[in-house]
């Protein structure tokens, strides 16, 4: 049995790694090109890649089409190079990139990806951190078999589990994949003698997508982040459609009438760590640099001098949570400055 393994990120490894000690045996993995990474862009391959090497196995990648980087730059020779390893069987965990049809025929057995959503809900790149920004209040993951588009396949087994509170996408994504690997490996010998059955097909009607999120999709306008810090106070108050995330959700129907002040704080949780939150702020700033804001702030907004009105400057909301019906920011990252609490922040300046 040779298994072309499809995969590029820590959850595909979980996959991949439980596949090998049930005894199936891995010829290749295929996983996205190395990206640069950290300050100095050095080149690092993906955790599949690292974990084929530590098995040995061999690992192949082709580079993406600039425009659409879930397609190949040249699918003819991905193909090609992908069927001289004749596969029986191919396997997909978080890949990222489209598998070529002409190999999904050639491959004996056809193929099965593991989706940490409940198909056919959430189909796409990015399904967790939308269940946790429509308040969905159930999560699971699927196997299905590949199909020429994404996630329409048969769908072979699913399991759901109630949504954790205060969820976060990595830590969830991670618990779905686990036990994703488990149902694959407990499926796949009847898979392979022909003999497990599609649990369903897959209806198109009113599946919601999970499209790829893009920078934008984190911002907030100030106005609404004043309105769920200061509810009632004199900032006047917007509603949930001043996001334009927030618009999104409305229009689709996933929150036909959410609380601003939540949609904020589930926001701030469900975009991490791409494209994360922010908003942008003016700040009056002493005309002399401020010392580096540091855990042992003291005082800093008591020193006397002239202040400058500066143009939007970006501010991060990295985690949030609610009190009493308000938005408390615990951490805020000001654009040119290191993450620190964001009382220490307001405290040194003065944002509006």
């Amino acid at each position: 049995m040779n298994i072309l393994f499809f995969g590029s990120t820590t959850d595909s490894v979980l996959v991949a790694d439980a596949l090998t000690k049930a005894g199936f045996v891995i010829g290749v993995v295929v996983t996205q090109p190395p990206k640069p990474k950290g300050r100095r862009g050095i080149l690092s391959p993906t955790p599949v890649a690292v974990w084929a090497d530590s098995q040995r196995i061999p690992v192949m990648s082709f580079a993406a089409d600039m425009q659409k980087p879930w397609l190949y730059a040249d699918e003819a020779d991905a193909a090609q190079k992908m069927n001289a390893y004749k596969p029986d069987l191919l396997i997909s965990a978080s890949y990222g990139q489209k598998i070529p049809q002409s190999v999904l025929t050639a491959s004996g057995h056809g193929g099965l990806n593991v989706h940490p959503s409940l198909l056919p809900r959430w189909r796409g790149a990015d399904p967790v951190p939308w269940s946790i920004l429509a308040g969905d209040q159930t999560v699971g993951v699927t196997v299905v078999t590949l199909s020429e588009s994404f996630d329409r396949g048969a769908i072979l087994c699913q399991e759901g589990l109630p949504m954790p509170p205060d969820a976060l996408p990595d830590p969830l994504r991670t618990r779905l994949f686990g036990i994703g690997a488990e149902l694959l490996v407990r499926i796949l010998p009847d898979f392979l003698k022909g003999t497990s059955a599609a649990v369903s097909g897959q209806s198109d009607s009113r599946a919601p997508y999970a499209r790829r999120f893009r920078r934008e999709d984190g911002y907030i306008p100030w106005k609404a982040v004043q309105t769920a810090l200061y509810p009632g106070g004199k900032y006047d108050p917007v509603s949930a459609d001043a996001i334009p995330l927030g618009r999104e959700l409305i229009s689709k129907g996933l929150q036909p009438n959410p609380d601003l002040t939540r949609l904020i704080e589930v926001m701030v949780r469900a975009l991490l760590p791409w494209p994360g939150t922010w908003t942008n702020v003016n700040v009056r700033n002493q005309k002399s640099p401020l010392p580096p804001l540091s855990a042992g702030y003291e005082g800093q907004a008591k020193v006397k001098t002239k202040l400058t009105k500066d143009p939007d400057i970006r501010l991060k909301i990295l985690k949030a949570h609610i009190e009493e019906d308000r938005l408390q920011i615990d951490l805020a990252q000001l654009e040119g400055k290191k993450p620190a609490p964001y009382s220490q922040i307001s405290g040194a300046y003065a944002l509006f």
